[in-house]
């Protein structure tokens, strides 16, 4: 689209100067205003569309990485999940056997639920289950804007020489 207006608009250019030049000769005054014209508003119109193309061409480079980079953010997803997964269960587990080992040695019926809840420290297991949540949004946030990136940038290549836009996979 946009190369065809640049096209367009450089004939527009053409045409113009070159009838302005014959109108000169022919001593056509209102003809030459009306080419002068015509070369202004043609001048002005092919700055705007080079300056699109320098956008739509700088979008369309990002479409070469943006793969690259979805594929390590999940790569790297991947990776927290496993290891933050296997850090949680094995703190879950501690924690457990922990508690189930110091409350058989205390007898509960005689004790105060305060002094038990000052006895221990507070249960770190759901924190980090909060934590590990938030690593997954954290990232699955950045690949949908990547991905949202990838689609407006797909609209380039329409925009700058009529390409096709592909599909993404979800």
């Amino acid at each position: 689209m946009l190369i065809v207006l640049f096209v367009i608009f450089l004939l527009m250019i053409i045409i113009g100067v070159l009838l302005c030049k014959w109108a000169d000769e022919k001593y056509h005054e209102g003809l030459a205003v009306f080419a002068i014209c015509g070369v202004v508003v043609g001048c002005i119109a092919e700055f705007i569309v080079v300056c699109c193309i320098a956008g739509c061409a700088f979008g369309i480079s990002q479409l070469k990485v943006a793969d690259r980079k979805i594929q390590m953010y999940e790569e790297e997803n991947n990776n927290i999940q496993n290891q933050v997964a296997e850090i949680v269960k094995n703190y879950q587990n501690y924690e457990q056997n922990t508690y189930t080992e110091s409350l058989k040695n205390i007898d509960i019926s005689n004790t105060d639920v305060v002094v038990l809840s000052q006895l221990y420290p507070d249960i770190k297991s759901n924190e980090m289950v909060s934590k590990q949540i938030q690593i997954y949004q954290d990232n699955n946030n950045k690949i949908k804007e990547i991905k949202e990136e990838k689609i407006n940038n797909e609209i380039c290549k329409w925009w700058l020489y009529f390409g096709k836009i592909e599909e993404t996979q979800q």
